[in-house]
């Protein structure tokens, strides 16, 4: 790893926030991420850019275009770290009292942004983890304003126009987890309860932070007010050879996060109820979605993600016995916060969204 240090004096009064941008393989969305940071109206930022050994120009584009700004950090890896480590170097190389954790493929809306946010963080003293609404990319369309829980994992106010989604949801909420692509997160709070899992190469990273955090006291939460668009899947879509092999990937790392998230960060009850729940309805969704390609590997990222457990289900026991000697909030405390009301026409519009 190398890393290129900088040199950062803001203003008093303002804290210092690191804009966290990890990058691999993504140069078409750089220049729209990068130039939407800097139009930003929040006067003391630092940006760490971490490269995670793309081979696409990446790195000379940001040294060629932005390379001459005192507030930018390089941070190459000689590998790819995935999205956990990734980040966990980069934020190992920040200095903001708030980070924000952005995907090279997601692009503020309003300059205001980071300072709204920023100034939820200073009056709310609780809330450890805060984002804002996404968008899809150029759109008014909510690509999620957070996850909550049912029989699975659901994006809340996904498909809606973002008018009428900011009608009923008007003021900050609570939310189970955010979405990753922009992640605003405490320093000290990070510092209490850990960051990323590396054991997770891509996906079920901000959920087990989530819980974690909920475990600890903090609140998880949604800022309606602010939005951030977001190209689904832009940053690793083009890691892909085939479709079959996106499909594979994407449902392996979901279903193997999904069942090893809820093993490390809930009690024994509630364990039981989730896994039984989506042991049926992931087999029951990748069988359906193999039958409507006509190909297996749904199907057998199913069995993959159960069999990845099963051999590393002894380490993440591990990792549950240790978090729970920390746990302030049990189950009960949070399940409030957590839980959201699914019906079957979400599951439908779900699955029609599918995109092979």
């Amino acid at each position: 790893m190398t890393v290129v240090p900088l040199k950062v004096a803001g203003p008093k009064g303002y804290p210092l926030v690191s804009i966290i941008i990890l990058n691999y393989n993504a140069v078409s969305f750089l220049k729209n991420c990068f130039d939407s940071v800097l139009n930003s109206t929040y006067p003391n930022i630092e940006i760490v850019f971490v490269d995670n050994a793309s081979t696409d120009g990446s790195v000379d584009f940001i040294k060629s275009n932005y390379g001459h700004l005192q507030k930018l950090k390089f941070v190459l890896n000689n590998q790819n770290l995935g999205f956990n480590e990734g980040n966990n170097v980069g934020f190992a190389q920040s200095n903001g009292e708030f980070c924000v954790f952005m995907n090279p493929d997601a692009k503020i809306n309003d300059p205001s942004t980071i300072e709204k946010i920023v100034q939820v963080l200073l009056v709310r003293k609780t809330v450890g983890i805060i984002a804002p609404v996404l968008l899809n990319y150029d759109s008014d369309i909510v690509q999620s304003a957070g996850v909550y829980q049912s029989f699975r994992p659901f994006e809340y106010g996904k498909g809606e126009h973002y008018k009428a989604f900011i009608e009923k949801n008007p003021v900050l909420f609570p939310i189970a987890v955010t979405p990753g692509a922009f992640v605003l997160i405490r320093r000290s709070m990070a510092e209490k309860i850990g960051l990323f899992d590396k054991v997770f190469f891509m996906q079920g990273d901000i959920d087990d932070l989530s819980f974690r955090a909920w475990k600890k006291g903090y609140t998880v939460a949604i800022l309606p007010t602010v939005t951030v668009m977001h190209y689904e899947g832009g940053s690793v879509k083009h890691d892909f050879v085939t479709n079959n092999q996106r499909v594979l990937r994407i449902y392996y790392h979901g279903i193997r996060a999904d069942f090893a998230v809820i093993l490390k960060n809930f009690d024994p009850q509630t364990v039981l109820k989730f896994w039984s729940l989506r042991l049926l309805i992931y087999f029951i969704e990748t069988s359906l979605i193999s039958l409507k390609y006509k190909k297996p590997y749904s199907l057998m990222a199913y069995f993959m993600g159960i069999w990845w457990n099963v051999r590393q289900f002894k380490s993440m026991y591990s990792k549950r016995k240790r978090l729970r000697q920390d746990h302030l909030c049990s189950d009960r405390d949070i399940m409030p916060y957590i839980l959201g009301n699914c019906g079957a026409s979400n599951y439908i519009m779900r699955f029609r969204q599918f995109r092979s």
